[in-house]
């Protein structure tokens, strides 16, 4: 409990790497040494990937730091035993690549690079020296356990005695509901299309005549609740994942352009 209350304190003080990182073992697997500021370190990942700010909920990332840690625990002891299978071979390029993916969906999430590095508290170069190994070791991991389960079959009866065996200690989960929907394509009138076109033509002589800044009006105008609390940005995102329309003319577009 002690160390719970320290965490939360270096971390009020210190967010996201801000004093360096907190030395100490936090525990020992066969041959690995598990640091506190490497549990520190993935926990402020997931904190980030689940939109928990610890400095207002401390208690929340407190259980996310002990999650963590028994996370990592339980992977040293798998990957103690599936370092010893002749059969994974993981190459360096696809630990590269899994790296980069990795590094690009948490740059997703902060909104753009530099709140990234930012919240990290390092250089792009120390996040990829400092995670290599532990991707690495992640798909170790992942293709060992693929390897123990891929033949597995377990039946409905198996499943249903499962339940009825440990049921007790099952969680419960709240209701669930299936909605059905009648969709009725539609096409705007003229008069819409002219009003909309127009709309969009005052913006863009606000900003290119009268001065006025792209995210000031798309706070003011935008109706997407996602996007204009932070001046329309979308941050990085993949080609293809927005609408093609759109995408077709952005990527055709200048730096710095205004269609």
């Amino acid at each position: 409990m002690f160390f719970n209350r320290f965490v939360v304190v270096v971390f009020l003080v210190g967010m996201f790497f801000s004093q360096g990182k907190v030395d100490g073992v936090a525990a020992i697997v066969g041959n690995s040494v598990i640091l506190h500021s490497d549990v520190l370190q993935q926990s402020q990942f997931v904190a980030m990937e689940r939109r928990v700010d610890p400095s207002k909920n401390p208690y929340l990332f407190e259980q996310i730091y002990v999650s963590t840690l028994n996370n990592i625990i339980n992977q040293y002891a798998v990957l103690s035993v599936a370092e010893k299978d002749t059969n994974i071979i993981i190459s360096n390029d696809e630990v590269d690549r899994a790296l980069n993916q990795q590094i690009d969906d948490f740059i997703l999430k902060a909104g753009s690079e530099k709140l990234f590095l930012e919240m990290a508290g390092m250089s792009m170069r120390q996040i990829k020296a400092d995670y290599w190994q532990d991707i690495r070791d992640m798909m170790i991991l992942e293709r060992y356990q693929y390897s123990k389960i891929q033949n597995v079959d377990v039946s409905r009866v198996e499943v249903l005695h499962f339940f009825d065996s440990f049921k007790d200690s099952i969680p419960r989960h709240p209701e669930k509901y299936n909605f059905s929907i009648i969709e009725i394509p539609f096409s705007p009138g003229d008069a819409s299309r002219t009003k909309a076109f127009d709309f969009l033509n005052m913006l863009k002589d606000e900003i290119q005549i009268k001065g006025a800044s792209f995210d000031s009006l798309a706070q003011l105008y935008s109706h997407d609740p996602g996007s204009a609390p932070v001046g329309g940005r979308l941050g990085f995102t993949h080609r293809g994942v927005l609408v093609k329309e759109y995408e077709e003319v952005s990527y055709a577009m200048e730096v710095g352009e205004i269609s």
